[in-house]
């Protein structure tokens, strides 16, 4: 079976912001060790968690300085030796067979799959549990236009997210990983999906798994370091500096104007 290493960055201000990630990275943990993989958390410099991370990691990295899921992610990435290579964000609770789905559900001309997602309230301890994860959707869909369900046929019920991406590790490294001059801004993903998609490579949206985001719990917490919304004013500027139009609906671009880059 082919194997998968998954990196985590984090950046973690508090105890009221690591309560919700130590239970979201304990579920990722179970889901990994039920396919063999690697888990690699890079801590970019976090006020709380240290020992939890290094205890829940098989390999732990940190950042002296706080800079960027960029340059944190490429440092656990590319310290992989497997086939694939997952972004999952620090916020996400997962069901067990999450990474059994993706491997099964992966065929050779994509680039990635990401799951649909369900954005949860941190303060409903219910949500914690892994049993109340709502049920699947089934099936897959190739290319969804941007965030918006109601595009789709038939519509989906939850969202798309791009908080876990699946990367075959030779594909990702042929674009050399992801884009460091990003900084601490946001629209990392955008930029690394969109310069896969411009080599050609397939993607599709999984929908035979769901899992809880508990959006971006560090970033807007009292005690952050960083502001979340000036986070994605930098990283969408920086996006549009470098392509010339928005990540903001940035797929659907994608699908209209460079359709004939796709494979069928």
């Amino acid at each position: 079976m082919k194997k998968i290493t998954v990196v985590t960055s984090v950046l973690c201000p508090s105890q009221n912001a690591f309560r919700v990630l130590s239970k979201c990275m304990q579920s990722v943990r179970k889901a990994i060790n039920k396919v063999g993989g690697e888990y690699i958390i890079v801590d970019d410099n976090s006020a709380e968690g240290t020992d939890f991370f290094k205890n829940v990691a098989d390999k732990y990295i940190r950042n002296d300085i706080t800079s960027g899921v960029s340059v944190s992610l490429n440092k656990g990435m590319k310290q992989s030796t497997n086939d694939f290579v997952v972004k999952l964000d620090s916020d996400y609770l997962v069901p067990e067979n999450l990474f059994e789905i993706l491997l099964q559900d992966w065929t050779d001309d994509l680039c990635f799959i990401s799951p649909s997602y369900l954005v949860s309230d941190s303060t409903d301890l219910q949500q914690f549990e892994l049993a109340n994860i709502p049920a699947i959707e089934g099936g897959i869909y190739n290319r969804p236009p941007g965030l918006a369900p109601s595009y789709l046929t038939p519509p989906s019920i939850f969202r798309w997210g791009g908080g876990i991406l699946m990367f075959d590790r030779k594909k990702l490294a042929e674009i050399d990983y992801f884009d460091e001059d990003f900084g601490i801004g946001g629209a990392q993903d955008n930029d690394v999906i969109f310069r896969l998609l411009m080599k050609g490579y397939n993607w599709r949206w999984d929908n035979n798994v769901v899992t809880r985001h508990f959006a971006s719990i560090s970033s807007k917490d009292e005690k952050s370091t960083q502001n979340w919304n000036k986070i994605r004013q930098f990283g969408d500027a920086y996006f549009e500096k470098k392509h010339g139009f928005s990540p903001g609906g940035f797929i659907s671009k994608v699908y209209r104007h460079y359709k004939y880059h796709f494979k069928y």
